[in-house]
């Protein structure tokens, strides 16, 4: 129990000690022996998260007999997530920045044209698709094909290997077909190409990227993107996209379909989300819409008496 307890107090405490065991600002791979556990405090939601899989753990070793009690029940009631939508996405304001920082990547070379267009495509896939970092980096060139009614789709494995698709719009396939070209192969890949990386880790390779190589593609998008925010007096955006992860340009997407009035049902099978619950955390109001009109209403109101 004592050791639960310190578990427990790790996760919660804002910058675990000592620093070199468990922090890391640098995002290394787990088989790095420079990777640590945190490079950040983690959120409530990670908190809760980490507990819940303790405890699953823990009741299957009670419930193999390997334990004569689950001991985490001990800790008390798991508290559940305050968060109730998503707040982690990027408006599309913000968005603009990120492609106006792809616009200003150099390609003066092969190299540097291959890994501005590579740029470019992943910034379309992570916002066009909603797919997460693993299911971008564990895809191969075939992943993006073409159905029998002339429909492009993004094919991937989800959490726990399960297989799901997203459509392709013609943004996303037309920076697919950019990328190629870069990369001197043909504009759509053929049916051979299934054991050939989505993303490749450098021109003239044939090797993946890794989650990391990915991750800081993205990132770096981001911190670009935030100069620029910072250079047209725009602190908040440029505050979010120093924040932002890839994941947040999966939350972006369906954010901005909820917004765009997708059907909720359509966008619950992009997200891939087993609940409609879950899809639900993605309806919510811009803030300054809910400010303007509720300030309005509340105008006519007085107005009236």
């Amino acid at each position: 129990m004592e050791m639960l307890l310190i578990y427990e107090g790790i996760l919660t405490v804002p910058h675990p000690q000592p620093q070199e065991i468990w922090v890391s600002n640098t995002r290394w791979s787990r088989h790095d022996g420079r990777w640590r556990p945190f490079n950040k405090p983690l959120s409530l939601a990670s908190q809760r998260q980490a507990l819940v899989i303790l405890h699953g753990l823990l009741q299957w070793a009670t419930d193999a007999h390997y334990l004569p009690a689950n001991p985490a029940t001990l800790l008390g009631k798991i508290p559940s997530s305050a968060r109730q939508t998503v707040e982690r996405y990027l408006p599309m304001a913000a968005l603009s920045y990120l492609r106006q920082a792809v616009t200003n990547l150099p390609d003066h070379t092969t190299t540097a044209h291959a890994r501005k267009t590579r740029a470019h495509f992943l910034l379309n896939l992570f916002y066009l698709t909603g797919a997460r970092l693993h299911e971008v980096v564990g895809a191969t060139m075939t992943s993006i094909r073409c159905d029998a009614h002339g429909h492009w789709w993004f094919h991937v494995l989800g959490k726990g290997d399960k297989p799901g698709k997203m459509p392709v719009p013609l943004a996303l396939l037309e920076s697919f077909t950019a990328y190629r070209i870069a990369l001197s192969l043909p504009a759509l890949p053929a049916l051979t190409e299934d054991t050939v990386p989505l993303v490749l880790v450098r021109y003239g390779s044939s090797d993946s990227a890794t989650d990391n190589t990915v991750y800081k593609i993205i990132r770096e998008l981001m911190e670009q993107a935030a100069r620029l925010a910072i250079a047209d007096q725009q602190p908040e955006l440029a505050q979010r996209l120093k924040l932002a992860s890839p994941h947040w340009l999966r939350h972006s997407c369906f954010t901005h379909q909820v917004e765009a009035n997708v059907p909720l049902k359509t966008v619950q099978e992009n997200a891939r989300h087993a609940s409609l619950v879950t899809t639900g955390h993605y309806v919510h109001k811009n803030d300054i819409d809910r400010h303007r009109e509720t300030v309005t209403a509340l105008q006519k109101i007085l107005n009236n008496k």
